[in-house]
């Protein structure tokens, strides 16, 4: 477990990498710029998941309260059953079994 105070040291830089890669860029120097940032936080990602450090929080599966911060909610519906996660704000993150940062989420109630 002692990488997990590194993990959460490096955590708030692959966000903001997460979101310049969310951006959307025409022109061909931001496209450039954009495959750069890609390689960079594809090598954190690689890393973390080499020391066991996983990522939490999709849309779509169940919630559960020990790994995941419900922080909004949205009424279910026939396609989309109580207790699942409508939308993630920010990704959770687990060392084997002990998590690092819960994923922040919508959840369908």
């Amino acid at each position: 477990y002692a990488s997990s105070k590194l993990a959460k040291s490096v955590l708030p830089a692959l966000d903001n990498l997460e979101r310049a890669l969310a951006v959307e860029v025409e022109d061909e120097a931001a496209q450039q710029i954009k495959a750069g940032v890609e390689i960079v936080y594809n090598n954190l990602v690689s890393a973390l998941a080499e020391n066991d450090i996983k990522a939490v929080g999709v849309a779509g599966e169940s919630f559960d309260p020990n790994v995941h911060q419900a922080i909004q909610s949205q009424p279910a519906d026939d396609e989309h059953p109580a207790d699942t996660i409508a939308q993630v704000f920010q990704k959770g993150y687990v060392l084997h079994d002990r998590v690092i940062r819960p994923a922040m989420v919508v959840v369908y109630n």
